[in-house]
């Protein structure tokens, strides 16, 4: 039971901090592609 607690709170933390972290880093994509002359 208590596994399952954590499981419900804990993967969608996990997955919500690897959607942010890929945003960041598309985002620095577009950004650095935006500097190039």
């Amino acid at each position: 039971m208590f596994s399952y607690i954590i499981d419900q709170l804990f993967t969608p933390i996990i997955v919500g901090c690897i959607l942010v972290l890929f945003k960041h880093w598309l985002n620095q994509r577009k950004v650095d592609k935006d500097d190039d002359p």
